[in-house]
């Protein structure tokens, strides 16, 4: 067991175990190009995938902050998660900052979509694996 754990551990320490999709790149080099926005991640992923993975995918350098959900305790879509995002969001924009100031964008119709907007803030549903998808705005 431990030897089949320590194959799988490395491979996902390694860059080729994830793919960075062109359009995203393409989009955080777009919002970087633009100006004046800040770019921060808010991710129910472990703290190694925030520390290891972006860097070896050079993507580490585009955001301001990181969320992650074990260094806070809490995961997406609970409150204790969008606040802390909030709380960063305010460090590097200021105390002024308004929740519906904040776009999340995120591939989890119930977590990422629904949560933030719980949460206040503005939503985008990436739906990356297509189909129809219903959603009732009850929030």
């Amino acid at each position: 067991f431990e030897r089949c754990f320590r194959r799988i551990y490395q491979h996902y320490g390694s860059s080729r175990a994830y793919t960075v999709f062109p359009d995203a790149r393409r989009c955080v080099d777009a919002l970087e190009d633009r100006g004046g926005l800040v770019i921060g991640v808010t991710s129910n992923t472990p703290s190694r995938t925030i520390e290891t993975t972006l860097p070896l995918l050079d993507l580490d350098s585009h955001f301001s902050w990181f969320a992650c959900s074990e260094d806070i305790g809490a995961e997406k879509p609970e409150a204790a998660m969008w606040d802390y995002t909030l709380r960063l969001a305010r460090f590097w924009c200021g105390d002024d900052l308004q929740p519906h100031e904040i776009l999340h964008i995120g591939d989890n119709l119930a977590v990422d979509f629904c949560g933030a907007k719980a949460a206040g803030f503005q939503a985008l549903y990436l739906n990356r694996v297509g189909g129809t998808t219903n959603y009732q705005d009850w929030l």
